[in-house]
């Protein structure tokens, strides 16, 4: 069973002391580490909250990853797809996971909806091609979403579940929350 020496991990714990410092503008981290059994072989949290925050991390500490999420699922769509789960060109699959994703319409300048022209697959939502996008960054979307506005950080799914589509499927890239539809 593959563990780490007291030496080693005493290395680690000084390493990331040594990055978070004022200088470094690095406030706080938590790090683990753990082998491919799932076993836990060191962790440690060191440094705070913020630059100016008193409050230390800890173990428990909780952090916003933002579109780090779209790596996450990604790999793990990649490897149902690997076990043969899911289709990455099979809408039909997809719609049985996600059967929302199947109504989606398309948002038109004006705010026009219109049906889609083609499914949406797996592919596309890991590539961006299946027409969401994001209302901070697609003018159509923000003031189709006025005057409450969607807002996609909240980690509730129905604010981004109401959202039309901004492109037909497959038509062009667009960043936008497909990993939270996936």
């Amino acid at each position: 069973m593959p563990s780490l020496s007291s030496k080693a991990k005493e290395t680690i714990q000084s390493t990331l002391e040594a990055a978070c410092t004022k200088e470094s503008g690095v406030p706080g981290l938590v790090f683990c580490a753990i082998d491919k059994k799932g076993t836990f072989l060191t962790e440690h949290a060191v440094g705070k909250h913020g630059l100016e925050v008193e409050q230390p991390m800890t173990l428990d500490s909780t952090f916003y990853i933002a579109s780090c999420t779209k790596m996450i699922t990604g790999v793990a769509a990649m490897q149902l797809v690997e076990q043969g789960k899911i289709g990455l060109d099979s809408a039909e699959d997809l719609y049985k996971i996600a059967p929302e994703i199947k109504e989606k319409k398309v948002l038109l300048d004006g705010g026009k909806l219109v049906e889609r022209k083609g499914d949406i697959t797996l592919r596309m939502l890991l590539s961006h091609t299946a027409g969401f996008g994001y209302s901070f960054f697609n003018e159509r979307l923000m003031k189709y979403s006025m005057p409450a506005g969607f807002d996609e950080f909240s980690g509730d799914k129905e604010d981004y579940l109401q959202q039309p589509l901004v492109n037909q499927p497959g038509s062009r890239w667009e960043y936008g929350v497909s990993d939270l539809a996936s």
